[in-house]
């Protein structure tokens, strides 16, 4: 009788084989069976695999026998598209081994305590060879379906958190991570690194939800390198040599955070008619719309506002004008209220230990303590 256990070690095998490079034959031979037909069996689950046969697989792939065992390791390969301001391999990797594991905890916790599992019902149907205005279009029309209201902004992550199917977590990241998007069905994941400004985990937030809403006809490239306020940043601009599919994203962002209409009035109203100089305004639309002072200045450039090179200084005086005298908020609280809700249930009721639970957030005992009060809730009686 198949088992989910003969399921998952299935899984996992055919996962790590494939990921190492080996054939069912290298595998059969590990296990000294005759024929890779038995392998072919075992990874669909249709075999059992004795614990000697484990061993020797943990043995051959160099992994702990509980890879294999461990339900909150991951049985399947999960897609990433990372925004980063550095292209750095190890960094990012090691990210994704982590933040794979807290998608499968994040899962398994929700099976086990019977939330229902849905999907992101939205989607978008562009394609690469859409236009740069049918991005914009797009991204107004999700402000709407979402009700974020005349500055997007200050209600985007909080929407987003009660969106069915859609998972925003708000990490610690190094630079080879800003943002990124994932899919583990049923859950459509955001990271967001926490450490970064407002704005840009505001913008990052709105490009990576674009990748979900379009990942199946349009699915992202692994990894972007990104600028930020500074020369050649990419808030929404239209700029050459970049991935199209960025391009759309940045297009579909700048549109959902800074509603074209409103835009206008804002620029007409203190520009135009109070005569307040270029910069000053973009810095107060900045803060009224929670992103940096390049996304606004790019929007006003595709809005035809303004000449982005001719009426405007650079992205890095926009910056250091836009920062002077303002007190940052605090960053945002790490993970999310449902992804801790579901792990203190799990260990108040004992199917996770607070040691497993620590190792995999990659927090210690006392930082886990605190997670779970910082969001109101009482730590187990182990902790």
């Amino acid at each position: 009788m198949v088992t989910d256990r003969d399921k998952r070690v299935g899984a996992i095998l055919r996962m790590l084989r494939e990921q190492t490079g080996h054939t069912q034959e290298d595998v059969a031979g590990a296990l000294d069976l005759n024929n890779r037909q038995s392998i072919g069996q075992i990874e669909a689950g249709e075999r059992r695999v004795s614990p000697e046969e484990l061993v020797r697989l943990g043995e051959f792939f160099r992994v702990p026998v509980s890879r294999f065992t461990d339900r909150f390791e991951p049985a399947r390969p999960i897609a990433f598209s990372f925004r980063a301001r550095e292209d750095d391999p190890d960094a990012r990797g090691k990210f994704q081994a982590r933040a794979s594991k807290w998608l499968t905890l994040f899962t398994e916790l929700g099976r086990g305590q019977r939330v229902h599992a849905s999907y992101l019902q939205s989607t978008l149907g562009l394609s690469e060879g859409s236009s740069y205005e049918d991005a914009q279009a797009a991204g107004e029309e999700v402000a709407r379906a979402f009700q974020l209201g005349d500055f997007p902004g200050t209600r985007l992550a909080d929407r987003l958190d009660g969106a069915p199917g859609v998972l925003v977590l708000h990490v610690e990241a190094s630079d080879a991570v800003s943002g990124a998007a994932a899919r583990l069905d049923p859950v459509s994941a955001i990271f967001i690194n926490r450490a970064d400004s407002p704005g840009r985990r505001n913008f990052d937030l709105a490009h990576e939800l674009f990748h979900l809403l379009t990942w199946d006809r349009m699915r992202p490239p692994e990894l972007e390198l990104v600028q930020t306020d500074g020369p050649g940043a990419t808030d929404g601009r239209r700029s050459g040599g970049r991935d199209r599919r960025e391009q759309l994203a940045d297009n579909f962002a700048a549109a959902l955070l800074m509603p074209a209409r409103v835009v206008k009035e804002l620029w007409l109203e203190r520009q135009i008619k109070e005569g307040h100089p270029a910069e000053d305004v973009v810095a107060w639309m900045a803060d009224e719309f929670r992103v940096s002072a390049s996304a606004v200045a790019w929007r006003l450039h595709n809005l035809e506002l303004v000449d982005r090179v001719r009426d405007l200084p650079s992205d890095a005086a926009l910056a250091r004008s836009s920062a002077s005298g303002r007190r940052e908020p605090p960053r945002p609280q790490l993970f999310n209220r449902e992804f801790v809700q579901r792990v203190r249930v799990a260990l108040d009721d004992g199917t996770l230990s607070f040691r497993r639970a620590a190792q995999i957030l990659n927090l210690d005992s006392l930082e886990l303590v605190e997670l779970i009060r910082s969001y109101g809730m009482q730590p187990p009686y182990e902790a």
